[in-house]
């Protein structure tokens, strides 16, 4: 194998390596190597970094582009290190946990930054198709995994059945985020007609049937989201002719019976989960104020308000600016007094109560403007339906678990940078999923 490091862009090689160890992290660790692996990733974060300050590296695009990013990620973090300050006296200083919860508010925005100021049409068309590869391949193992793997944990065993991924209980949060981007990406070129029908079923339905074996009931209503709000953002719902009625009647009528069929496979395989995606129980459990885990715990729909209520007493400051950075981090060696004390509400299992939990709401809503905005800021991008419809996912993702502070948010973050392309590689392009124009 020849490994060519193109000499103008060496940044391109780097970010190739942090894509290869995302995407195989879980594989390695099941081989026996060190969880402390995802680290590697920070280091090669920060040298990507590096060559947007490098004056020697011609950026793609403004730099004024990602001020907005910066600003609100500046405000957000001052924010909560002022809480954390603030808050010395109650939860103590613990250094480590501080730098580490900072490493989760920094990492993400840098990459984004890294993405949108260095990379161009060409590198992200070549990202995408290698991830379409990897979603096929994934598939295989993941259906080898159902048929070898055996967990003493039986009742969540789909949590472990991930693919390349591995087979720890988590690894289903990187393979909903991969489907997801795959997803988004096949539709774009599908609806621009660079993407036969055949090939975009195929694709498609390799994600549906990984949700249906490691039971990701989520990523059914995420196809859903992503399906309308594509045909929206491309404008299929405008001048509607007869004709086009009777191709969308077909295609919604098609998609519902598929539909239909793998959520009875799915009931099948995992029969204790009969009935949990009927629209009834689904509106019951989403106004249930119960937890997941019956011990007092927090949902996603009241964990926000669980934290102001059980967490804070209802105190007013800390709802609004929170404990501080590192004094509801339950990720390092030791614990702070906070984490202890509520680690039974599960509030870090929520990507929105544990930034609450941090830097209370004016920080939480600093946080979720960095989507808002980047929605906004794509109306004029022709690859615009892609930004905004993984800013939509990632707003559902904010409440529906904890994803956006894990590794696997660092596609998310590529995908969202995706928002300034202003033209594209060729009218008649089309998405051959090869990957022989790989540098590796």
């Amino acid at each position: 194998m020849i490994i060519e490091i193109d000499k103008k862009r060496p940044y391109l090689f780097i970010v190739e390596i942090m894509l290869f160890l995302l995407l195989f992290q879980g594989f390695f660790i099941d081989l026996g190597c060190t969880t402390n692996i995802k680290y590697i990733l920070d280091i090669l974060n920060i040298a990507l970094f590096s060559f947007v300050l490098n004056e020697k590296y011609k950026c793609n695009g403004d730099k004024n582009d990602v001020k907005f990013i910066v600003l609100l990620y500046g405000a957000l973090i001052g924010l909560g290190l002022c809480s954390t300050i603030f808050n010395i006296f109650n939860y103590k200083f613990n250094l480590i946990n501080i730098t580490l919860d900072l490493r989760n508010y920094i990492r993400f925005p840098m990459f984004f930054i890294s993405c949108k100021l260095l990379l161009d049409e060409k590198d992200y068309l070549k990202i995408y198709n290698n991830l379409i590869w990897y979603q096929l391949i994934n598939t295989v193992a993941i259906i080898y995994q159902y048929c070898t793997v055996t967990v003493f944990d039986y009742w969540m065993r789909g949590d472990y059945l991930n693919g390349f991924f591995g087979t720890r209980r988590g690894g289903n949060l990187f393979v909903n985020v991969l489907m997801v981007i795959v997803l988004i990406f096949c539709l774009n070129q599908f609806l621009t007609k660079k993407m036969g029908g055949k090939k975009f079923g195929f694709i498609i339905g390799t994600c549906l049937l990984d949700a249906t074996l490691i039971e990701l009931k989520f990523f059914y209503i995420e196809f859903v989201l992503c399906f309308i709000m594509m045909y929206v953002f491309h404008g299929k719902f405008k001048n509607l002719t007869r004709e086009k009625i009777k191709k969308g009647a077909i295609i919604i009528g098609a998609s519902c019976i598929g539909w239909f069929i793998l959520i009875e496979i799915l009931y099948k395989i995992y029969p204790w989960m009969r009935g949990s995606m009927n629209l009834t129980q689904i509106i019951s459990n989403s106004l249930s104020s119960e937890g997941y885990t019956g011990s007092g715990d927090f949902n996603r729909l009241n964990a926000v308000s669980g934290v102001f209520s059980v967490c804070f007493k209802g105190n007013i400051f800390k709802g609004l600016f929170g404990v501080g950075i590192g004094n509801a981090y339950s990720g390092g060696a030791s614990l702070s007094a906070f984490a202890k004390k509520f680690s039974y509400t599960n509030y870090t299992w929520f990507q929105s109560s544990y930034v609450f939990s941090e830097v209370g709401l004016i920080g939480l809503a600093l946080y979720v403007s960095t989507f808002i905005l980047i929605f906004i800021k794509s109306k004029n991008s022709k690859y615009s339906d892609i930004a905004k419809t993984m800013v939509l996912v990632s707003l559902s993702l904010i409440i529906y678990d904890e994803v956006l502070k894990t590794e696997a948010a660092y596609l998310v973050y590529l995908t969202l940078s995706f928002y300034f392309m202003k033209k594209r590689v060729s009218s008649d392009g089309k998405c051959n999923i090869e990957c022989n124009n790989s540098n590796i």
